[in-house]
């Protein structure tokens, strides 16, 4: 009998694109294999419609919550990269996104399906947190770069929230809102083309967009009272000058303010239509210099303990001419361990090479753009294979 995990939601399903689970029905009985395109319209919510299961092996019956939770959840992480799976976790979360931006529906669970993904990516950050960052980081190019965003801010602070906070419900409202926190921005990405600024109306509207957010939930029946503050509370600021209301450190929940930081170091790092995304080290440094007035000076610090100078994913050039991705942080040196995905003659190479930059030959001189690799990609991936 197959392993099921939960019931099929609409979510599950993209037009024209590969299912990510087999579907099985309540008896374990196969209806759809793994890779199946499904194209025929319609054919998605009658699938949804008469209570199929996703499911991935064969096993017994239908696991409990908990069980999902450790056998299921965690394991994508254990039998595959995480940095290939980041790809498909991102298009995941513009899928429900896309659902919460439409009218509610029957068809899907949002707060099952938020949470379950929100569950999946705990996993994926337990398994491989450098993995989480360099991938986020470096498969921007085809992305839905909102989405991208959302999980890149998401991982962050749940890595930081998670040193200061052992409550793991509080954790779990947290990772719901860091994942839902900026829905209402979407219009914008669509909306305003090549204009780079912003009408009073457009404004207005961002400066509304927290409690757009959390109406757009509540209207999907999101009652969680901590992950609704959460979103709408992430853009006030410890001096007093955030939005919505202005809302100074005391009377500001911790959390909400660490999410801020989290966003910010996201929305710094990850492109948009208007610029490219800033380094990960520069962004650091800007984010330092606004400590105890945007940002409190104890999450600016636990943000540059857990990053470090160069996080994981950062391309580097260095003295020896090569260009290459840093790996992992590695908290106990003084350098990271970085890998050369182009040689000092400037060709990709077939397989990336361990250079460790405490040497003074591979020393690192400075940081470059993503952009210059993208004939290394395939030297990238084995770096977290």
């Amino acid at each position: 009998m197959a392993q099921l995990i939960r019931k099929l939601a609409f979510a599950d399903i993209q037009i024209h694109k590969p299912i990510d689970y087999s579907i099985f029905d309540r008896s374990g009985n196969l209806i759809l294999r793994k890779g199946f395109v499904v194209s025929m319209p319609g054919f998605a919510e009658k699938l949804v419609e008469r209570g199929y299961f996703i499911g991935v092996s064969e096993a017994g019956d239908l696991p409990s919550a908990k069980e999902i939770k450790a056998r299921v959840i965690r394991r994508p992480a254990e039998q595959t990269s995480v940095f290939i799976e980041m790809a498909s976790f991102v298009e995941a979360i513009a899928r429900i996104h896309r659902i919460i931006l439409s009218p509610p529906s029957n068809l899907a669970n949002v707060e099952e399906l938020m949470r379950s993904r929100a569950q999946q990516l705990v996993g994926f950050i337990q398994h491989d947190p450098d993995a989480v960052l360099a991938a986020l980081y470096l498969q921007q190019h085809g992305q839905d770069l909102r989405a991208n965003k959302h999980v890149l801010g998401a991982a962050v602070c749940y890595m930081l929230a998670s040193q200061i906070c052992q409550n793991d419900t509080a954790l779990d409202s947290l990772l719901c809102a860091a994942l839902t926190r900026d829905l209402a921005l979407y219009h914008f990405d669509k909306g305003l083309g090549a204009q780079k600024g912003l009408g009073e109306l457009e404004q207005l509207a961002v400066w509304e967009h927290t409690s757009t957010a959390v109406k757009l939930l509540q209207k999907h029946g999101i009652q969680d009272k901590q992950w609704l503050l959460h979103v709408y509370e992430h853009h006030e600021q410890p001096n007093g000058r955030g939005y919505p209301l202005a809302k100074t450190r005391e009377e500001t929940h911790e959390l909400s303010l660490l999410l801020g930081l989290a966003d910010a170091y996201a929305g710094m790092t990850i492109a948009n239509k208007w610029r490219p995304g800033i380094y990960p080290a520069n962004t650091l440094k800007e984010l330092y210099l606004q400590k105890d007035s945007k940002y409190l000076e104890s999450h600016i610090g636990l943000l540059i303990k857990k990053l470090t100078r160069f996080p994981a994913g950062t391309v580097v050039a260095l003295q020896s001419g090569e260009i290459g991705v840093v790996k992992n942080t590695n908290y106990t040196r003084k350098s990271p361990m970085v890998y050369s995905i182009i040689d000092e003659k400037g060709f990709p190479r077939s397989e990336p090479t361990p250079r460790d930059t405490l040497n003074t030959k591979y020393e690192i001189k400075g940081c470059i753009s993503p952009e210059r690799c993208k004939t290394a990609l395939l030297a990238i991936k084995r770096i977290w294979m």
